[in-house]
């Protein structure tokens, strides 16, 4: 069993996040460009130039690796107010990465470009009002902020919201609300929501209908990434605690088998 909860920021946001703008650049015709020609457009002020540019700096693309060289382009963009630049020169900020680490500067990078509705700095400005990171500790802002995220369908801010929702942290308590959140992340295959929403149909919580058929299914794919019980143990208990049936232990097996996740 995993001692470790669900530690907030981590997730495909942050990982993926220079691979995933990356993407987005080759799918448009940035990248079609050669680093040389946009140097040119870069030096001329064209903010997208400057963020392409950035990027390629950073991962090193076309180019050697220089994260500094990356920090500075993105400062150009970010001044012209690109909000990807804002939240990517953000995380360079929070992170130390190319820059003197600077929490401070990197709320207000993220809160610059949360307030044009990119939903990946909203994430990131929630963070840093749960923690008092940069801000003021303020749970009530981060909550908002995570739940703006949350119906925007990032997975890491449902989990979040649903977290929150749970314990009564920036909200009013709420496990009908909590659930509901839970279920989005985890039909997406987030494993620890996974395990969450088994223990709403085990313990029937926040207006959820007991179902051990339901939990059992949940629990397996939430086991099946170390959370909770490993699969055998977890159907020992299954049987000799809640008094599950042969047929309802082979029901839930097929549908935890059977389970696709959601694109997320």
């Amino acid at each position: 069993m995993k001692a470790a909860r669900f530690m907030y920021g981590r997730g495909a946001i942050l990982g993926n996040l220079l691979a995933a703008a990356v993407v987005t650049m080759t799918a448009g015709a940035l990248f079609a460009q050669t680093v040389t020609e946009l140097t040119a457009l870069a030096k001329k002020g064209d903010a997208l130039a400057q963020y392409g540019l950035a990027l390629a700096y950073a991962q090193g693309l076309d180019v050697a690796e220089n994260p500094e060289e990356a920090v500075n382009w993105l400062k150009k963009a970010s001044r012209q107010g690109h909000a990807q630049s804002q939240l990517l020169l953000g995380i360079s900020y929070a992170t130390g990465q190319g820059i003197k680490q600077d929490l401070k500067e990197a709320a207000n990078l993220f809160k610059k470009a949360a307030d044009q509705n990119l939903v990946d700095a909203q994430y990131r400005l929630a963070l840093c009002h749960l923690k008092g990171q940069g801000v003021p500790k303020n749970e009530r802002e981060a909550f908002a902020l995570f739940q703006k995220a949350a119906e925007k369908g990032v997975v890491d801010a449902q989990f979040i919201t649903g977290d929150l929702s749970y314990s009564g942290v920036g909200t009013t308590q709420n496990y009908g609300e909590a659930f509901k959140w839970f279920s989005k992340a985890a039909e997406k295959g987030m494993a620890e929501a996974q395990y969450r929403v088994g223990y709403f149909y085990l313990l029937g919580q926040g207006g959820v209908t007991r179902n051990y058929v339901e939990a059992h299914k949940w629990l397996i794919l939430g086991s099946n990434a170390g959370w909770g019980d490993e699969p055998k143990r977890l159907r020992e208990k299954m049987i000799s605690i809640y008094k599950m049936t042969p047929k309802q232990v082979a029901e839930s097996f097929a549908l935890a088998k059977g389970f696709k996740a959601l694109d997320r």
